[in-house]
């Protein structure tokens, strides 16, 4: 963001007020799919960029 690069997965138009509805089911099942292989690098990774963002005021969508 301090480069003024985009991030995929945040700041759609259609979601400016608030975080995409089907994040929370995504979110199970990525958890779900990660607590399975034992792998849980990618959900942490999408979480931290997720806190990053949303302090920053741009709201996740399912693309993240």
């Amino acid at each position: 963001l301090s480069r003024g690069r985009r991030i995929p997965g945040f700041g759609h138009r259609l979601y400016k007020k608030g975080p995409d509805p089907r994040l929370k089911v995504l979110r199970r099942l990525a958890r779900d799919l990660a607590a399975e292989r034992e792998d849980f690098r990618w959900v942490e990774i999408a979480e931290r960029l997720e806190e990053y963002a949303t302090a920053k005021g741009i709201s996740p969508n399912t693309d993240l």
